[in-house]
């Protein structure tokens, strides 16, 4: 749910969604400078990153962004990360045309839990790798059907990594014209039970809330 801090900043609380294996662990991985996965691990657990954007001196927008983490077969569990969300990026793999396929699955569990109208943008990952599968006509074809914003990355390259941020930041404020004065800056935050910190708290105390909830089937 979205929370203004006061009149300068604003937090909102994105989802990563798609299919096991897309790239979306590894994006985040390759904003914080981590090293490149070339060997795909299933991340466990919640995952929630950090991403702050300035958009002035003095305004910045927080997003925490909620990584489904390895479990998205867990329908479940995996529910829990859309309550309260106001936004989401649904990745996809364009070596995969299975995983294109899959997107509307996805986005359709999405909006079931956390509103039909919040703003999603569609990513197609892996745009460097010369074997690519998806056709991006068909892609653009299904997006602008339903009003979806939609950018191509890569997560070897880091090419257009604030694209997506940068998209859905205008959604969300209203303002068609906003752009980042500063590189990404992103800290993870393994949310667990053992969790120092007021933030780690509040986020804790999100994922007990999402617990709670009565989702409709």
């Amino acid at each position: 749910m979205a929370v203004i801090a006061n009149d300068n900043h604003r937090k909102y609380k994105i989802c990563l969604i798609g299919d096991g294996g897309v790239g979306k662990t590894t994006y985040i991985n390759r904003v914080l400078d981590g090293p490149f996965i070339k060997e795909y691990i299933a991340t466990q657990g919640v995952v929630v990153h950090k991403a702050t954007f300035w958009v002035s001196s003095e305004h910045s927008i927080l997003f925490d962004v909620w990584d489904t983490a390895g479990q998205e077969k867990k329908a479940g569990l995996k529910d829990l990360y859309y309550v309260g969300a106001d936004a989401a990026i649904f990745f996809f793999d364009v070596t995969s045309r299975i995983s294109a396929h899959n997107l509307p699955v996805w986005i359709s569990n999405f909006k079931r839990v956390a509103g039909a109208d919040k703003p999603i943008v569609v990513v197609a990952n892996k745009i460097d790798v010369v074997d690519r599968k998806v056709n991006k006509k068909n892609i653009l074809n299904v997006v602008k059907t339903y009003d979806y914003d939609y950018c191509e990355v890569s997560a070897r390259t880091t090419y257009n990594f604030a694209q997506p941020f940068l998209l859905l930041a205008r959604k969300l404020t209203g303002n068609d014209e906003l752009v980042f004065v500063t590189n990404i800056n992103l800290a993870p935050t393994n949310v667990n039970y053992d969790m120092d910190g007021e933030t780690d708290k509040n986020i804790a105390e999100d994922y007990d809330v999402a617990r709670e909830v009565d989702i409709e089937e």
